[in-house]
């Protein structure tokens, strides 16, 4: 329906439409989500026959920016094949091409004042890495050091095309590197950027042996083991285990019991607990004061392991299903407990809470939060590794 518009500036104009956002929408779609290395169609930009069918504009009558719309789906499709191509009408003075050109030199820090470096090579030092990951600009001030590591999508999608296009094997030379590392600092470059492509395969008790680690570095690098290990398919709690961490997430939440330890103060430098506490008693200020009245507790029991469902309800809390719906004339505080999911010593569980304030006279004051917690087994009870934490 859109390629007419695309392809000719005569049906745009007589249509009153603007081509430039469909355009670059679709670029942008292309390259955030390459099809090369995007496993599942379902996660492509476009399907299949789209995809093929935009990538064949490339050799269409069309105009110039569909071409070169064209050029990119044929790149993003075959990077190996196509990436000269791209580069060669880059340098002509095609500037349509130019956030392909990026992700071709392997650009992952995109960010206004990121470095904007290219991927290092071969025998790179530690450092080149860490620019590359999250290096800033000199041109633009900033407040403290950057992260020695970041690894996001835009990391992944860099790494995937250029083994695609060169076969470069990067977990073989960060592998190699990190055994060799001298520092700390190296250790966790190499470590975070294995991490990032799913390459440091380690076992729960590597993981907590290195949570106990004199390096605040390799502290960090086991937590990020930690969440990487609980957000990717880990297996249901068993119902004891699942039992036992609902109850107290929910005693805390509800009765102000009292909260796990952090594992390292460090990771946490507020002085109340990151679990939600009291939540009866949690207020948004930005609205007007006083706050408003908090409504009555429900609890969302889809999650819940029989044995917990059955002692709240011995409170007389309400407890309802996800399809449930509140009145916009009702005041409630919502509380949702995920599944505990849990893999050796460790075990991850989330609460988000939803206040709700009934709509009388304009706008309700409600909000949101979210906490994910990352548990670790220390003799009869746990201790918090790491957080997770959103709030509207």
């Amino acid at each position: 329906m859109l390629l007419p518009i695309m392809a000719d500036a005569g049906v745009a104009f007589a249509f009153g439409l603007d081509r430039d956002p469909h355009l670059e929408n679709a670029r942008q779609g292309l390259l955030t989500h390459p099809p090369a290395v995007t496993p599942s169609t379902s996660e492509w930009p476009c399907v299949p026959a789209v995809c093929r069918t935009l990538a064949a504009q490339w050799n269409a009558d069309v105009d110039p920016r569909l071409r070169s719309l064209g050029l990119i789906a044929q790149f993003t499709l075959d990077p190996k094949h196509w990436a000269d191509t791209v580069m060669a009408r880059y340098k002509a003075g095609d500037r349509f091409l130019e956030p392909a050109v990026s992700l071709i030199r392997g650009v992952a820090a995109t960010w206004a004042a990121g470095s904007h470096a290219g991927l290092p090579p071969v025998g790179a030092d530690w450092r080149a890495w860490s620019n590359w990951m999250d290096g800033r600009d000199p041109e633009y001030r900033t407040m403290g050091a950057p992260d020695l590591a970041r690894f996001e999508d835009k990391h992944t999608d860099a790494i995937r095309l250029a083994e695609a296009m060169t076969g470069r094997d990067f977990a073989t030379e960060w592998r190699d590197a990190m055994r060799t590392a001298t520092s700390d600092s190296a250790r966790y470059v190499y470590g975070s950027l294995l991490l990032g492509i799913d390459a440091l395969s380690e076992d729960a008790a590597t993981i907590a042996a290195r949570l106990q680690s004199t390096s605040p570095l390799m502290r960090e690098l086991a937590r990020r083991e930690v969440s990487a290990l609980l957000d990717h398919g880990a297996p249901l709690a068993d119902s004891a285990t699942t039992a036992e961490v609902q109850n107290r997430v929910l005693a805390v939440a509800i009765d102000d019991a009292a909260p796990w330890p952090l594992l390292d103060s460090t990771t946490w430098r507020r002085r109340e607990s990151p679990m939600p506490r009291h939540v009866v008693s949690a207020a948004d200020m930005a609205y007007a004061r006083p706050a408003a009245t908090p409504g009555p507790l429900v609890l969302m029991g889809d999650s819940l392991a029989p044995a917990v469902r059955d002692r709240w309800g011995e409170r007389k809390l309400r407890i309802e299903s996800a399809g449930s719906s509140t009145k916009s004339s009702e005041s409630v505080i919502i509380l949702a407990v995920s599944a505990v999911r849990s893999v050796g010593p460790f075990a991850r569980v989330s609460i988000d809470q939803s206040h709700l304030t009934a709509r009388v006279k304009g706008r309700g004051q409600s909000w949101a939060a979210g906490t994910t917690l990352y548990l670790l087994r220390r003799g009869a009870d746990w201790v918090i590794v790491s957080v997770a934490s959103w709030i509207t």
